[in-house]
């Protein structure tokens, strides 16, 4: 899990409330109160509790319950259960609502594609890209993460993956480069995209050890992959472009070893209940 720090969290209170609560502070409500956080209309596997529960913490209230992320929730389950000032119950209300929404909703779908892949291929991976909200990094990897899913690439800083740009901007000392890259990161696996079987065959001679097939159908990818295979035990294979919920399992039972997609960034928001009540 990927933590955020206080100042990242503190953001997301400043955003909801950049000043005051002007219905809570104008009731000039003192009293003490319970929030709990509950599933609404269906089970979902459960994401941003934690970075909820540390909102509550850091809005006074006292977090007494939560489920972690990664778990499933039935239908009407109990996520997040807080009591403290109304203040602080009012001004965590709707951040962690939409926390809990838009995370579970990555979580639940990651879910789902991890599931309908390993039906057909157990060891297959599902990788998300870096085509995430701006800002929402750690918590869209968060939620990915409890889904079963992993990070494609973190950023531009922890792997190399070849572009058809690069070769472009190398021109004629493509080669030359590429074996450039591989001596100085020689630690690191390089990756290279390929448009098309030609391609692929061409970067696995070069000595790349992740081929990314991008955009390749089903038929051509399965043929694709049993070729390099064959030729080069050593090398990986993933599948980009298009894949979604709907065709994973067709890309899964082609031999990859992953799937890379950004479909989860998109999901649904989970419905979220949230209950307030006064404490005596």
């Amino acid at each position: 899990m990927i933590r955020l720090n206080d100042s990242e969290l503190a953001f997301l209170i400043e955003e909801d409330v950049p000043y005051m609560d002007i219905t809570t502070d104008g009731l000039d409500l003192r009293c003490r109160a319970e929030i709990e956080f509950f599933t609404k209309n269906s089970d979902i596997t459960v994401s941003g509790t934690e970075e909820a529960g540390r909102i509550c913490v850091m809005l006074g209230l006292d977090v007494s319950e939560f489920k972690e992320s990664g778990r499933q929730a039935a239908k009407g389950e109990r996520l997040l259960k807080a009591e403290g000032g109304a203040q602080g119950v009012n001004k965590a209300w709707k951040v962690c609502q939409n926390l809990l929404e838009y995370c579970g909703g990555i979580a639940t779908f990651t879910e789902k594609m991890v599931s309908e892949a390993r039906k057909y291929n157990k060891n297959i991976q599902i990788l998300t890209t870096r085509k995430m909200m701006p800002g929402t990094k750690k918590l869209a990897l968060n939620a990915v993460m409890a889904g079963g899913g992993l990070p494609h690439r973190l950023g531009l800083s922890d792997s190399a993956l070849v572009f058809k740009a690069h070769r472009e901007l190398c021109g004629c000392r493509f080669e030359e480069r590429f074996k450039l890259l591989k001596s100085k990161f020689c630690e690191h696996k390089i990756i290279a995209e390929a448009e098309n079987p030609d391609e692929a065959e061409f970067f696995a001679a070069l000595g790349a050890d992740v081929i990314q097939c991008e955009k390749f159908g089903p038929d051509e990818l399965k043929n694709c992959v049993s070729g390099l295979k064959k030729r080069y035990p050593h090398i990986l294979v993933s599948a980009t472009g298009g894949i979604n919920l709907e065709n994973a399992g067709r890309y899964a039972a082609c031999g990859v070893d992953m799937l890379v997609t950004s479909k989860p960034y998109h999901a649904a928001p989970v419905d979220i209940k949230v209950k307030i009540t006064p404490v005596s």
